[in-house]
């Protein structure tokens, strides 16, 4: 993601497979659903949210990026490439799976 980031790269279509869901009649998904295209390059901007977990409560909002091509801390930077940084409005836990 890092080398990447900020050259235009847009995410390939995903293959939709229904799935057990609570949420919807039957408590399955309907078959005939599907993802859009994705027609714009993937980024992070500030008061974009992020979600970890796919859990709401664990949703915060990012209030600064650095690209990897802008990264200035040295140990943020590895083999010459800058790691994407961001910040949240709050701290996200420790328990929180952040991978």
């Amino acid at each position: 993601m890092n080398m990447g980031y900020g050259r235009g790269f847009i995410q390939k279509d995903l293959i939709y497979t229904a799935s057990l869901n609570k949420d919807f009649p039957d408590g399955i998904e309907p078959g005939y659903e599907q993802f859009p295209t994705i027609e714009t390059p993937w980024s992070l901007q500030p008061f974009d949210e992020i979600r970890f977990n796919n859990d709401e409560g664990q949703s915060y909002v990012i209030t600064e990026v650095i690209s990897p091509q802008n990264q200035t801390t040295s140990s943020y930077i590895v083999d010459g490439v800058g790691m994407l940084e961001i910040t949240l409005n709050s701290d996200v836990p420790e328990r929180v799976g952040k991978r």
